[in-house]
């Protein structure tokens, strides 16, 4: 058998079945003989169905949202409007670890490329029926924006600071279009669900 410092390797190799016959053999004889080696064989498989779980998870996770960029796409493909925006994370879609509370403000962060500029989203529950929203516009140059919130025709303005925040207070649940101006130039737009 291996020496002592790869054992763990050989194991978690063993319960992936990626050794060859005559090294599992060697694995299962030596696991015969040393109740420390089969309780470490545990410890690997427990560690080892964890990970499984986890992958799983995260690639439930990670479908989610390759299918919300190929929404984005298509919509700004079909819309023929180059400046729509395309939603490149959203923490909704990322599960919490097992035993793991959510907050007892459920946040929710979306990022956004419109263009050359990035667009980070933070939106915080107020009151069941009504969000906060902050925001910041990064990777252009550094300008003073106009965003509009609209819905329902009807607008909420407001504009960057110096560093590209800007901020939406008491925002009813529904759906929205966030729309980014430089002066007069529409820069993108974002739908965003409340």
């Amino acid at each position: 058998m291996a020496q002592k410092r790869d054992r763990v390797e050989l194991l978690v190799e063993f319960v992936r079945g990626s050794l060859s016959d005559e090294e599992a053999s060697q694995v299962e004889e030596a696991l015969a003989h040393d109740a420390e080696l089969a309780e470490l064989l545990q410890m690997v498989k427990q560690m080892e169905s964890s990970r499984n779980e986890y992958d799983n998870t995260t690639n439930k996770a990670a479908e989610k949202l390759s299918a919300q960029l190929f929404d984005d796409f298509l919509q700004q493909t079909k819309r023929g409007k180059k400046g729509r925006g395309v939603m490149v994370f959203d923490s909704r879609l990322l599960p919490l670890p097992d035993g793991v509370r959510p907050a007892a403000v459920d946040t929710r962060r979306m990022k956004y490329r419109l263009g050359e500029l990035t667009l980070h989203l933070s939106l915080y529950p107020i009151s069941p029926e009504s969000f906060e929203i902050i925001g910041q516009l990064s990777g252009g140059l550094e300008r003073i924006y106009t965003v509009r919130l609209v819905h329902a025709g009807k607008s909420i303005i407001t504009e960057t600071d110096v560093f590209g925040l800007f901020r939406f207070e008491r925002i009813s649940s529904d759906d929205y279009e966030l729309v980014v101006f430089m002066g007069k130039k529409k820069v993108g737009t974002v739908d965003i669900s409340l």
